[in-house]
């Protein structure tokens, strides 16, 4: 599924990044590590599109007050 996700970050589409983040939201829940390390290298060179992807992604993680979305955020 990360593949997939790494294909369809970027694209032009609100609704197509809207479902990208959305599916990393859900896998975040059960695997916050992975999600945290992925948001860190997603976002080096990020657009602002991007951003918002990530910081969306991260939204569960951020309330709950995992340290690793909260580090990658900054």
């Amino acid at each position: 599924m990360i593949t997939l996700l790494e294909l369809l970050k970027d694209d032009p589409e609100l609704y197509v990044r809207r479902s990208v983040v959305n599916n990393l939201n859900d896998l975040g829940k059960d695997h916050p590590q992975l999600i945290a390390e992925l948001a860190t290298n997603w976002l080096k060179g990020a657009d602002t599109n991007r951003q918002w992807v990530v910081k969306h992604a991260l939204r569960s993680a951020i309330k709950r007050g995992d340290k690793g979305a909260l580090t990658a955020l900054g």
